[in-house]
Parts: C-alpha cells; structure tokens; sequence
C-alpha cells in the first residue's frame, strides 16, 4: 500500500512538473478589460456576442410570427405557472396542463382564405397538403436550430452535445429536460458520469433568459402540437413520436449531433462573427 500510494504521489509530482514547466501558451485567455477572449488564434468579442445573441432572437421571434400566420396567437398558461417538477409519470410535462389549447394554430390558419395547409381530396374530405406540409415542418426546423444555438449560449453553464439532442420535451423511460417553474422555463439536465462513484446522479439547472423562455413556451404550446400531426401524415407514427417527446427534431428524426456541432458553428461564425 505504501509503495502504491508512493508511486501515486511520485507520478502527480512529475506531472505538476510538467504543466508548470511547459513553454506553451493557453489555448484561451481573456484579455485585461475581459472584453474579448481569445481562442486558438481566434477572437471572441463580448460585444459582437451580445448583438449577435439579441438579433437572433428578434429573428427567431420573426419566424415564429411568420409560421402563426401573421401574428402570435394568444394561450391561457398562467404568468406565475409552477408544475410538479418530481413528477416522472410518462409523457408528463407542463405541456400537458389544462391551460393549453389543443391545435389553436391549426383552427386560425384553417379560418383564413389564403391557407394552403389543407386541401378537399378527391372524395370531398379535407386533408393536409403534402407540399405546404414539409414546408411547414421545414420552416419548424429553422426555428429548433435558433433554439438549439441560443440555449446553448445563455441558460448558464454549457451543455454537452449529447446532452443537447437527447433534450425531452415530456417525460419518456427518463425525465424531460424543460420545466415551468414560477413562470420561467428552467432546463435541467441530468450528469450521469459519476453516478456509480456516488451513488446519485447530479443535476444541472439551466435557467432561460425571460424573453427566450416565452419565446420556447410559444412554440411549444401553439406550433409543436401542428407539427406532431403533420409529422404523423408525412413521415409516419415514429416520425411523430420524436416531435412529441423530443426538442430537436430533423426530417422526422431526432437531430443529429453532428448537426447541432454544424449549427452551433455556423451560428458563431456568421451572427457573432467568430472564425
């Protein structure tokens, strides 16, 4: 044991030795003002990160107009809402709650002359129009990826690729990622590395920023459900499940992580100016 426990404390000399030693530079550093970070080379300005990060929610805000047709459609989910955040029935979420209005998007586009969502087939009964249809899903798409980048970016603390794509939208076999909390969206993500060493698993709380929390509660109260059915129509009963369950959906699949590493990185280089 004394040898062993020598040994150890040999090897962690001899790596201390190592790091203090070392003529290379740090790969990121901060500069004196903490204005910019500096990153293999590259340059991260706080300013530029600031603008970038509004912007793109003032167009993530558009997109959401756009795909309600117009303007954002009212729900009746309460300012102050709070849910039972230790509830792990299947399928529960805050999505669930009395207060949201089944398919409220579908009766508003539905009612006006201009909608091409539905179509009368041929048998005279109304159906949904193939094409417009994937446009929609589409147009969804472009609103999770924003999603995908600015929660990234300003819940707090980063999340681990794997940790983004797996994120539930309602409790399956394992917990969701998105609760409601006195009002505000909070995502929490479960650390399972040292489990077995601690015998728990530890948990991180992200909390959005107010205006990127209603904006998510928006789409997934009024466009999310629209989505489900669509989904359902073009792709199948398993393409529907992943809209139900899941955040981040791609062509009828879950989003890949290759995909949000694709994203992300656009979103950096062409709204923050970061190469």
């Amino acid at each position: 044991m004394n040898n062993s426990y020598a040994g150890v404390c040999a090897m962690s000399t001899f790596l201390n030795s190592i790091v203090f030693n070392s003529k290379t530079e740090a790969k990121m550093s901060w500069n004196h003002l903490l204005n910019q970070l500096s990153f293999r080379g590259s340059v991260l300005h706080m300013e530029k990160l600031r603008l970038g990060v509004k912007k793109a929610i003032q167009k993530l805000r558009g997109h959401l107009v756009a795909l309600s047709g117009g303007e954002l459609l009212s729900h009746n989910m309460p300012d102050d809402f709070s849910e039972d955040m230790a509830d792990t029935t299947y399928g529960a979420s805050f999505l669930n709650s009395k207060w949201t209005q089944s398919h409220a998007l579908l009766r508003a586009l539905a009612a006006k002359e201009s909608c091409t969502l539905l179509r009368e087939s041929v048998s005279g009964t109304v159906e949904f129009n193939p094409v417009t249809g994937l446009q929609f899903l589409q147009a969804g798409e472009t609103i999770t990826k924003a999603f995908a980048s600015l929660i990234q970016i300003c819940s707090g603390q980063p999340m681990r690729t794997t940790e983004v794509i797996d994120q539930r939208i309602r409790n399956t076999e394992r917990n969701r990622a998105f609760y409601k909390d006195h009002g505000e969206i909070v995502c929490i993500t479960n650390y399972q590395k040292t489990s077995n060493n601690k015998g728990f698993d530890a948990y991180i709380p992200h909390l959005l920023p107010h205006e990127l929390g209603e904006l998510l509660q928006y789409y997934l109260i009024v466009i999310r459900p629209l989505e489900t059915v669509i989904a359902h129509q073009l792709y199948g009963l398993e393409a529907a499940r992943c809209y139900h369950f899941y955040l981040y959906v791609h062509q009828g699949k879950r989003m890949t992580a290759k995909l949000f590493r694709s994203l992300f990185t656009d979103f950096l280089e062409k709204d923050v100016d970061f190469q």
